[in-house]
């Protein structure tokens, strides 16, 4: 069962130019670097971060998020949450809305907004009507409900990416294409999609839009083919993968299956082979000295057995025979 986590994240302030943040991955500190010995500061800046939410499972509940700052008088700080990092919200769910923080430790209850998942982005409006003020925040810390947040690895993804399939129905005989199943795993921030197509050239989803997708979920996904009516040895598909919203996250896609009514495809290779065939030999012995097999006689063979694979041999000793088997068994 999950419990309820504590993230934390320090935030320094240096005497310089207010709004100029650099966020650190590694150190989880945003930083105001000095421009110069003078007190000068804008009007306003803003601090945008990454999704700290990134990496968790299990988030059932976003609950609060506290401001540690100093506030001196005349200028201010708010702030506001997004869950997509484009529409900010403040606690209250209006659309640009913020919260204005207090000189000290604030709380936001962010309880009333129902969010879940990995995913929570905020936005520090930080102002002052005093050039030589600047108010400064020492600290953030979110409360949820889910596990831990795993270290910060520096590693990032593409916004997307797509991967496109060979012929999975190459060499088979089919008179109905049915479904298509797809096991992903895909965390919060992430996406999987897939279309399909009988040329290679001009991909369809499942409603037979051209261009068009299907979403995958997490898990397994199983996308009905049966509306496009299509037949034939031919079925390629084209995956996209892509992190739009957290990029420290990727999709991964463990499986693929196509149901169909029809004969086994081709392996890759491009070759197949009967389950069961016979070899028949020429006479061996035409020619010889004695027409005949005798103790000192050999019969010698070699044998590469596949995996899967057997063979067998047929031994003649005077009138009587027998049958001895060589297998690879599956």
């Amino acid at each position: 069962m999950s419990r309820g986590k504590r993230l934390n994240i320090k935030i320094l302030k240096y005497p310089g130019v207010l709004g100029i943040f650099v966020f650190s991955i590694l150190i989880f500190s945003f930083l105001a670097f000095p421009s110069s010995a003078r007190a000068d500061y804008p009007a306003q800046g803003v601090l945008a971060s990454t999704n700290i939410l990134s990496g968790a499972t299990g988030v059932t509940a976003i609950s609060d998020f506290k401001v540690t700052a100093t506030i001196p008088a005349g200028t201010t700080v708010s702030v506001q949450f997004s869950q997509d990092n484009s529409n900010f919200y403040n606690s209250s769910g209006t659309l640009g809305g913020v919260d204005s923080c207090a000189n000290g430790t604030t709380t936001v209850n962010l309880s009333g907004l129902n969010w879940t998942g990995a995913i929570l982005f905020y936005k520090l409006q930080l102002a002052t009507t005093n050039s030589t003020l600047t108010p400064t925040v020492t600290a953030v810390q979110l409360d949820y409900t889910g596990t831990a947040v795993p270290a910060v690895t520096g590693v990032t993804y593409p916004v997307a990416g797509t991967v496109m399939s060979a012929n999975m129905l190459s060499g088979a005989s089919v008179s109905a294409i049915n479904s298509f199943a797809i096991t992903a795993n895909i965390p919060p921030g992430t996406f999987a999609s897939v279309q399909f197509s009988q040329d290679g050239s001009n991909f369809y989803n499942s409603s037979g839009t051209a261009g068009g997708f299907d979403s995958c979920v997490n898990g397994t996904t199983t996308v009905n083919l049966s509306g496009l009516n299509w037949s034939g040895g031919s079925l390629f598909y084209k995956l996209q993968l892509g992190s739009p919203i957290d990029n420290e996250q990727t999709p991964t896609v463990t499986s693929v299956q196509v149901g169909y009514t029809g004969t086994v495809p081709q392996p890759p290779g491009g070759n197949t082979y009967p389950i069961q065939g016979t070899l028949v030999s020429t006479d061996l012995l035409s020619g010889g000295a004695n027409g005949k097999l005798t103790a000192t006689d050999q019969f010698v063979y070699a044998l590469k057995l596949p995996y899967g694979t057997g063979a067998q041999r047929l031994l003649f000793r005077r009138t009587e025979h027998c049958f001895k088997t060589a297998k690879n068994p599956l």
